[in-house]
């Protein structure tokens, strides 16, 4: 962590209110975060007098979005863009600057030691919520749909909402986990929060999203409609006793 401060352009999840000067009025999270690691923030002007302030920082961050960016990436999940831009970071690391001899890699190696150590503990960025469970063993988080195990049902339900997944409690168990989901109407369904359901009913299931691959995240909920098994080929009436 840089032992002085970080330079921040007002940002939203950290500033509620913009003051005369610097002085800003910060969120309590966010006053949080900066303790658990122990730096200061330094909040650049708003307007064009602030543009001088973020060492080419707005450039650097438009560069790499035409260079890696672009067309936009097609993931499924964050998971997957993370993994993609930490092998575009890999690449960019072995690149040389205008006018340097060294990489960007090198250079921020020698820069290291300058740096402090990480605390030992992360600092929890999720938001916790209590959604309740529908009859469908679902619930619903930022107008996305996560199942939990049926026995939930009708219940309330303590959620851990993170970046890139969601964690579903009893107590201090987790019993259900998601990736996080980023379409509106999204859903995701794991078969073992069904089971307990296919215990007293069997055949409950048949046809439904619960039988998905594992990882498959649907997107249009209209394909789920219909229940039960599909109807198979006409056959001849049986005939009566009386025939």
């Amino acid at each position: 962590m840089p032992t002085k401060h970080i330079r921040y352009d007002n940002l939203k999840p950290a500033v509620n209110r913009i003051c005369t000067g610097r002085s800003r009025i910060e969120s309590e999270r966010w006053v949080s975060f900066r303790a658990h690691y122990g730096f200061d923030a330094f909040y650049c002007i708003p307007g064009e007098d602030g543009a001088h302030e973020k060492g080419g920082a707005e450039h650097e961050g438009g560069r790499f979005r035409r260079t890696h960016l672009v067309p936009v990436p097609e993931v499924a999940t964050l998971e997957e863009l993370n993994a993609k831009i930490a092998e575009i970071d890999a690449v960019e690391d072995e690149r040389i600057l205008a006018g340097r001899l060294t990489t960007v890699g090198f250079n921020f190696y020698t820069e290291a030691d300058q740096l402090a150590p990480l605390p030992l503990e992360e600092f929890e960025c999720g938001i916790t919520m209590t959604p309740k469970v529908d009859r469908s063993s679902r619930i619903t988080v930022r107008q996305c749909h996560y199942s939990v195990p049926a026995r939930f049902i009708g219940q309330n339900v303590r959620v851990l909402l993170r970046g890139n997944e969601l964690l579903v409690f009893e107590r201090r168990e987790v019993v259900a986990r998601h990736p996080r989901l980023t379409r509106r109407g999204d859903f995701r369904d794991g078969l073992d929060d069904y089971l307990e359901i296919l215990l007293a009913k069997p055949g409950a299931m048949a046809g439904s999203t619960a039988w998905s691959p594992p990882g498959r995240t649907a997107r249009s909920p209209r394909s789920t409609k219909r229940s039960g098994p599909p109807p198979g080929p006409p056959t001849a009436a049986r005939p009566g006793r009386g025939s």
